[in-house]
């Protein structure tokens, strides 16, 4: 009796199954097709195709007998609702039904049906839905067979727009536990002369020159060789000159350093750096 109800629900499952494989019959692409890029729906042969056009405009004409409609969805409408849309931007509605949520945005397919009208107007009732999966190398072999324009000379000219520090050597650190360049061999108590500012108190140029300030953030740019552009938490700019210290682009830290003036404009020299944000000394009275 056990061995009977086993074979039962085998068959069960089976015939579940086929009927599934039966409501999802793909297609299958050949080397060539993929070569090709052929992403064109499955070629249907027990139902007559009509273009959406034709359906949208004389739709009691295919109340009866299933019809072939071919095309991506583009639209989502409501519940299992649907917008399929030709190429000349004709619009159909068509309920999925239990296909709905399966089907790819904008993949090729073909919803196989009869019209049907409710309160919003004519649509498609889905019976049926015949797919094929996008081709996977179609960009690949579109662009292997795209023609190549070259240089007048003939030859490829290689264009680096990198920023120049991506190419520095690796740094050497003072410190064994983070990042620190001390070229003056400045000591804890050194620092300390250091008053902790933001951006915004650089940039409103009112520190004098000979201020020693230490400012908290990152390097983004290379302005030219030895000079960089910091910025602080706020992504306000300030123009550093380097002195030979070296801080990986977009590496947080504290820079220590001098407000100087060159051509009439400010900038900071730094006397010393460190990858470790820790220094919360108070801001230089009238900085702010």
């Amino acid at each position: 009796m056990l061995v009977k109800k086993i074979v039962a629900v085998a068959a069960l499952g089976c015939a579940l199954l086929a009927s599934q494989a039966f409501a999802y019959e793909t297609g299958e692409y050949s080397k060539e097709a993929l070569r090709r890029g052929d992403d064109k729906p499955v070629v249907v042969k027990d139902y007559p195709v009509v273009a959406i056009e034709d359906v949208v405009a004389s739709p009691q004409l295919y109340t009866e007998k299933l019809i072939a409609v071919q095309g991506p969805i583009r639209y989502f409408v409501t519940g299992n609702i649907y917008e399929m849309q030709a190429e000349n931007g004709t619009r159909l509605r068509a309920n999925f039904g239990r296909y709905s949520r399966r089907l790819l945005f904008r993949t090729p397919f073909t919803a196989i049906g009869v019209m049907r009208k409710d309160a919003q107007g004519d649509y498609l009732l889905v019976k049926k839905v015949i797919w094929r999966d996008v081709n996977p190398y179609k960009e690949y072999f579109d662009a292997q067979n795209r023609t190549r324009p070259m240089d007048g000379d003939g030859n490829k000219k290689v264009v680096n727009d990198r920023d120049p520090a991506f190419f520095h050597d690796p740094i050497v650190s003072d410190n064994k536990r983070f990042l620190q360049n001390n070229p003056k061999a400045f000591s804890p108590a050194d620092l300390a002369s250091y008053q902790t500012i933001e951006g915004k108190s650089f940039a409103d140029g009112n520190l004098e020159v000979g201020t020693k300030v230490a400012l908290m953030g990152r390097n983004i740019r290379t302005i030219k060789p030895d000079w960089m552009q910091f910025w602080d938490k706020n992504m306000t700019p300030v123009t550093l000159k380097m002195n030979n210290t070296y801080c990986p682009l977009g590496q947080r830290g504290t820079f220590f350093g001098t407000v100087q003036e060159e051509n009439g404009k400010k900038y900071v020299s730094v006397d010393y750096f460190e990858s470790i944000e820790n220094w919360p000394q108070p801001p230089i009275a009238g900085a702010n």
